[in-house]
């Protein structure tokens, strides 16, 4: 009875599988380099603790 389902969702597995761990990579790179420290923080942050 459960066969066609577990076979299906077997079958979207593995296709989705690669697919989100490519979107997923994606995320992080623009993730990480949107919080990348730009110069003018490092200077900004010297005017304000002096």
């Amino acid at each position: 009875m459960w066969a066609w389902m577990i076979a299906a969702t077997k079958v979207l597995h593995n296709y989705l599988g690669p697919i989100f761990g490519i979107l997923l990579v994606i995320l992080l790179v623009s993730l990480i380099k949107d919080n990348i420290p730009k110069s003018t923080t490092s200077s900004g942050l010297r005017k304000v603790a002096v």
